[in-house]
């Protein structure tokens, strides 16, 4: 069970027809504020292993979770819903309802069965079908906290160094790190949309909107899985 509290007010941008939640990244950053506080002469991979130490000699606060097999996902996200604040690096310990078994063996099947969720759900991160990896929609989402929770959540497994595929492409990560995405990103994101761009910038002839068949519009998806053509002009 969850600590009683208040859920936060989440912070939403929206940049080139695209839903953002800084949230989600602010979620994120927890890990990197705690790996910036190590000597700089240490490499990433080292910061880790001195974190990871820190975390298992260091008496921490451990926030336990009881989720249902039938709604891990909902469960999950509930939960975080009911705290005024979870800090990524809290100890955690998961329990499934109806069964007496816990420990770190139960944490990690929880955060391997959360990420399938998390891919098939639909409805809260668009699913590339050519790359199978997830993104923010371009639709707006019933519970606008959505991404700050699933950021908590990923702060969680890195911090307790759980394994979890949350099927995030290298762009998101790049963000985080105030890293610019390039065409090779959107390429890893979405192979055939990469593609069509890379062609045309390698096209050498002044006929490109003939023989490409472009117009200034571009297909987006609708939460109920129809596509809708945006203008651009």
């Amino acid at each position: 069970k969850w600590m009683p509290a208040h859920p936060q007010a989440p912070i939403i941008e929206h940049i080139n027809g695209t839903m953002w939640c800084s949230q989600f990244f602010s979620a994120l950053r927890n890990i990197e504020r705690q790996l910036i506080a190590y000597p700089s002469i240490f490499d990433m991979e080292t910061k880790l292993e001195v974190l990871a130490m820190e975390s298992m000699t260091t008496q921490r606060p451990l926030l336990q979770m009881q989720v249902s097999r039938g709604a891990i996902l909902q469960d999950g996200l509930e939960g975080l819903r009911l705290c005024r604040s979870v800090p990524s690096s809290l100890a955690l310990q998961v329990r499934f309802t109806g069964e007496v078994c816990f420990g770190r063996g139960v944490s990690q099947e929880f955060f391997t069965f959360f990420g399938r969720e998390l891919h098939s759900n639909g409805r809260m991160f668009q699913r590339h079908e050519d790359s199978e990896l997830l993104w923010f929609p371009s639709w707006e989402l019933e519970r606008d906290d959505v991404f700050n929770l699933v950021g908590i959540l990923c702060g969680l497994a890195a911090s307790n160094r759980f394994i979890c595929n949350f099927h995030f492409p290298l762009a998101l990560y790049k963000k985080l790190l105030h890293v610019q995405p390039t065409l090779e990103d959107l390429k890893e994101l979405s192979p055939v949309e990469g593609k069509s761009l890379q062609d045309i910038l390698d096209y050498e002839y002044d006929d490109t909107e003939e023989e490409f068949c472009l117009d200034f519009t571009i297909p987006k998806q609708t939460a109920d899985g129809d596509t809708i053509y945006q203008e651009l002009i």
